[in-house]
C-alpha cells in the first residue's frame, strides 16, 4: 500500500539513513493513513494530513482528533471525537538513569518515589511517567516544550487505571487525565485526553488494512 503515500511523504521516507529506519516509517505512515481513513471513511490517499504551529498533525474533519507514537518496533495511533495525546516508550535494560535526566523529568515528589525502589522497578516507574508526561504534551500541542518536571499526577477515586494531571508548583488541575493503554511486554503506553471517563478500543492496525486495500482497488467485498 505504499501507492497511498504522498509524495512528501517519500522524500521523508529517503531521508532516514538506514534501510530499516526507511522500512519503519513507511509502515507507519501507510498504517496510519488506513487507520484514518477507516475513521473518515475515505480511501487512504484522500487522507489530508495538516499541521499546526508546533508541528503536530491533523486532519480537517473537526469530529476526528488524532495522535501518533512509536518506539523500537511498535508504533501506536489513537483517534478521539476530542483532542487526544499518545505516548509509547520501550522501557529500555541499559538506558541510564542519570541524575540531569531524573530531574529534568520528574518533580521532587516522584524523585522521593524513584530514590525509595530498587533500580530495575526505578526503571519502569520512570518509563511510565515519561511516557504519562509525553502524552500530555502532545495531548496540549505543546510536545518537549512543557516543562515535565512541573508536572504530577494524582489518583482518581474508584479508577486504578486513570490518573488526573497537576501543576505541581502551583497545584492546579489541568484538567486533563492519563489513562493506562495495554502495550506488548517491555513496553509502556499511555494515553491522554480531557476527560477520567473513556472507552478505549484497541484495535490491530493490521485489521484495516485489508479492508482499505479492497475499497481502493474496487473490490466487490470492499465496505
Amino acid at each position: 500500500m505504499a501507492y497511498t503515500l504522498t509524495k512528501q511523504e517519500f522524500h521523508r521516507v529517503e531521508s532516514y539513513k538506514s534501510l530499516e529506519a526507511r522500512r519503519r516509517f513507511q509502515r507507519r505512515r501507510i498504517a496510519l493513513r488506513a487507520i484514518l481513513a477507516h475513521c473518515q471513511d475515505l480511501l487512504p490517499e484522500k487522507v489530508a494530513l495538516e499541521f499546526d504551529q508546533f508541528g503536530k498533525p491533523r486532519v480537517s474533519s473537526a469530529q476526528l482528533f488524532f495522535n501518533a507514537s512509536h518506539s523500537r518496533d511498535v508504533a501506536i495511533v489513537a483517534t478521539c471525537s476530542i483532542e487526544v495525546g499518545i505516548d509509547i516508550e520501550f522501557v529500555c535494560a541499559d538506558f541510564a538513569l542519570c541524575g540531569d535526566l531524573l530531574d529534568s523529568v520528574c518533580n521532587p515528589t516522584e524523585l522521593k518515589v524513584l530514590a525509595s525502589i530498587d533500580r530495575d522497578q526505578r526503571r519502569a516507574v520512570f518509563f511510565d511517567l515519561w511516557a504519562s508526561k509525553e502524552a500530555y504534551a502532545k495531548a496540549m500541542g505543546v510536545g518537549l516544550r512543557l516543562p515535565f518536571a512541573e508536572i504530577g499526577f494524582l489518583p482518581v477515586p474508584d479508577r486504578r487505571d486513570v490518573r488526573e494531571v497537576i501543576d505541581v508548583g502551583r497545584m492546579i488541575r489541568g484538567a486533563y487525565f492519563v489513562h493506562e493503554v495495554a502495550a506488548p511486554q517491555g513496553y509502556s503506553a499511555k494515553l491522554c485526553l480531557p476527560s477520567f471517563a473513556a472507552d478505549i478500543e484497541l484495535v490491530q492496525a493490521e485489521r484495516l488494512l485489508p479492508r482499505t486495500s479492497h475499497r481502493a482497488s474496487g473490490h466487490p467485498d470492499a465496505g
